[in-house]
């Protein structure tokens, strides 16, 4: 399920700066200053351009941003592609509609491009407009150069979907215990939770919840499905065996065991805001989205919980970013999009709460500002750990879901099976799709 925040998604376009310059040099620099080298094509000529993106929710969002971009380049008409159950990427492939620009997570590149043959190399324009690297999250570029493999840039990161705990105040107000702080380490989050499942008035309030799928796939010990050099899975290890059972704990407190609402990661997340029974909930930033939809919700956030021999590495940053195709107009596509990587844009972007990419401390403290849903928020929680790295892929990962990993830790909490069973389970499932992966 994809997990977005009605925030604003791009505002405010200001005028192009530091990110993408002319570079190169002509005549004697001794003698002369260095002379920008010619684009290769006429970007001040018209040309149309398309941007499609499979997250329909930020229609209205992508609509404004493009009417700003208009503004910025009026020689270029730009055109949003949006899904419909008539519509497909494929059928517009298929009936000569190359979008020029995809947004889209790493994990989709491989449905939404590389399968269709969309990708696109931006390593050497990244180095003729001098597109420093050096301005975003490590954890976003090295992310994307695994993804898309041999160092390649097929994508640039836009924004970042980093992991916090949530929390309810009215019911830490309501036991009279403390609200969770910014550096909580797993065993605190257990013991705070313990203190806080238990019954009231008939109300059975849960101590924790955890949106686990998300927590799986951008875990804090960068772990992979698939072992990077070898077609094997790689789940029956010590490590996913440790991730098991830090996250299987919660669900083994007394009272705070799964029932018909708090039941699967959707479930624990919507009885959350919805119920209102669950004190603290671990959720990607995003899932704060639906809590505009929740009546006398008190909540706020704190930094997601760590590991004691890791504890300023938190889960990976769930980054979403700008892939420039292989259509007819990839120089000025690589224009809108590094415009929309500047500094100013990401600013106002981050201030109405999109987290920036950049890593610029500056850029960074301003998250929320202007965002309606976090006001009053403690905002500082969002990039307070350090983004885990990204596990290296091998090439077939994009073959095989999360969805055995899931399933499995379901299994467990449900208390049908115990982890190694599960895990040793999850790699059999694993192994057998790649072989039948293989085999076509």
């Amino acid at each position: 399920m994809q997990l977005v925040h009605k925030t604003k998604w791009l505002a405010a376009i200001a005028c192009l700066s530091g990110i993408a310059t002319a570079c190169g040099s002509g005549g004697d620099s001794s003698s002369a200053p260095p002379q920008p080298q010619q684009p290769k094509v006429d970007l001040s000529a018209p040309a149309e351009l398309s941007i499609f993106t499979t997250i329909t929710s930020q229609q209205k969002a992508f609509e404004e941003a493009i009417a700003k971009l208009k503004t910025k380049y009026p020689q270029y008409t730009i055109k949003l592609l949006l899904p419909t159950k008539e519509i497909t990427l494929d059928s517009l492939i298929a009936s000569g509609v190359i979008p020029d620009i995809v947004w889209d997570s790493a994990s989709g590149m491989k449905t939404s491009l590389i399968d269709k043959g969309l990708q696109y190399d931006m390593t050497e324009l990244i180095k003729t407009y001098k597109v420093d690297l050096e301005r975003f999250d490590p954890s976003t570029i090295q992310m994307m150069r695994e993804a898309s493999g041999q160092g390649r840039m097929y994508g640039l990161p836009d924004d970042v979907n980093g992991t916090v705990l949530f929390y309810n105040k009215d019911i830490f107000d309501r036991f009279g215990v403390k609200y969770p702080k910014d550096g909580l380490s797993w065993e605190e989050a257990y013991d705070l939770a313990k203190t806080l499942t238990r019954t009231e008035n008939n109300i059975n309030y849960k101590g924790l919840g955890m949106f686990y799928s998300f927590l799986m796939s951008s875990n804090q010990l960068s772990l992979p499905l698939i072992d990077p050099k070898e077609d094997k899975a790689s789940v029956n290890t010590d490590s996913w065996k440790r991730l098991f059972n830090t996250y299987k704990q919660f669900y083994e407190i007394p009272g705070n065991q799964l029932d018909s609402k708090f039941n699967n990661f959707n479930g624990q997340l919507n009885a959350f805001y919805q119920d209102q029974n669950v004190a603290m909930v671990i959720s990607p930033l995003s899932g704060s989205g639906r809590f505009a939809q929740a009546q006398n919700l008190k909540w706020d956030m704190a930094a997601a919980p760590t590991f004691k021999d890791a504890s300023k590495t938190g889960f990976q940053a769930g980054p979403r970013y700008f892939f420039v195709t292989n259509g007819k107009n990839k120089e000025q596509a690589f224009q809108v999009v590094t415009h929309l990587l500047t500094d100013e844009v990401q600013l106002q972007n981050n201030k109405e709460g999109r987290a920036t990419s950049l890593k610029d401390d500056k850029i960074r403290q301003t998250f929320g500002q202007e965002g309606e849903q976090f006001k009053g928020k403690h905002v500082a929680a969002v990039f307070y750990n350090q983004f885990a790295v990204s596990p290296v892929p091998n090439p077939i990962s994009s073959l095989v879901s999360l969805g055995d990993i899931n399933t499995e830790f379901l299994n467990v909490i449900e208390g049908k099976k115990d982890v190694n069973t599960a895990l040793r389970d999850a790699d059999e499932a694993i192994n057998k799709k790649i072989a039948e992966a293989k085999a076509k």
